[in-house]
């Protein structure tokens, strides 16, 4: 009996050697891929200052980490608007609860914000 529990024990930290932080989220996220002039939608909501990008031809939701830094830039246009958006993306943690539901949910690192002149 104490074999096999010796077993069970020896078995958890081979399979899980430690306790690594998952890499997720705007402060801990590897990048996944780059956004270079994507074409989307940006939303936001000026009382919580949180911004996210929904663009135009791939399944995806981003959230902008920290947009209160460049929140002058975001607020330059419309919540709604069509825009071409640049920058890191992340994975969402979310996406370490329910890989399924958030599949396509990430964080983006904003690097630059324009108008899609050619919506």
């Amino acid at each position: 009996m104490q074999g096999i529990a010796l077993f069970v024990v020896l078995g958890s930290f081979i399979l899980n050697p430690g306790c690594k932080e998952d890499l997720c989220g705007c402060e801990k996220g590897e990048t996944v891929f780059d956004l270079t002039q994507m074409a989307g939608t940006i939303y936001y909501v000026p009382e919580t200052k949180y911004a996210y990008f929904i663009p135009r031809d791939l399944y995806g939701n981003f959230t902008l980490c920290d947009p209160q830094i460049q929140w002058d830039l975001i607020t330059s246009f419309a919540s709604g608007d069509e825009v071409l958006i640049t920058g890191a993306a992340a994975d969402d943690c979310m996406q370490r609860q329910n890989p399924t539901y958030y599949s396509g949910y990430y964080v983006l690192h904003l690097d630059t914000l324009e108008l899609d002149q050619f919506k």
